[in-house]
């Protein structure tokens, strides 16, 4: 191949693939919720709230018995996102603990705000680790709810 013609090869494979880009992030945008979004998730017996923002914050509350909240994610949330802004979990009971251990060990947590009650289960002693691991790693900020 010639030199001119690898450069327009080039030229048009980068230009393609700005296009696609653009593409994406149209797509993306039209999916951009105009209202705040409250979806109350199925996941069997427990609870788990998903909460997003106009300005596109994502909320966790509590996360259900099992690993079924990621897949209730993964329709929700963008394939590429794997950051959510906040989780709340209201107490560590395994009916809404047990699906927010499977949510810290795939996504990135920036804020973990809940109760501070302790349990003497593996499940809790799970959550401790791994919302240590958040603040170490990631630099999530970790908040204990308290009345007033």
């Amino acid at each position: 191949m010639r030199k001119g013609a690898r450069e327009v090869s080039f030229f048009i494979l980068g230009l393609l693939i700005f296009l696609n880009i653009l593409a994406w992030l149209a797509v993306y945008d039209l999916n951009k919720p105009q209202s705040l979004e409250v979806n109350f998730f199925d996941v069997g017996q427990g609870e788990a709230i998903f909460i997003e923002t106009p300005s596109r914050h994502q909320i966790l509350i509590d996360g259900g018995p099992t690993s079924i909240i990621l897949e209730k994610l993964g329709q929700e949330m963008p394939f590429w996102d794997r950051t959510i802004d906040l989780i709340i979990l209201t107490h560590p009971e395994h009916d809404h603990l047990a699906g927010l251990i499977e949510v810290l060990k795939r996504y990135k947590v920036e804020n973990i705000l809940w109760t501070g009650t302790v349990r003497d289960t593996a499940e809790y002693k799970e959550w401790q680790r791994l919302i240590g691991d958040e603040r170490e790693k990631e630099g999530a900020q970790i908040k204990i709810a308290q009345s007033g």
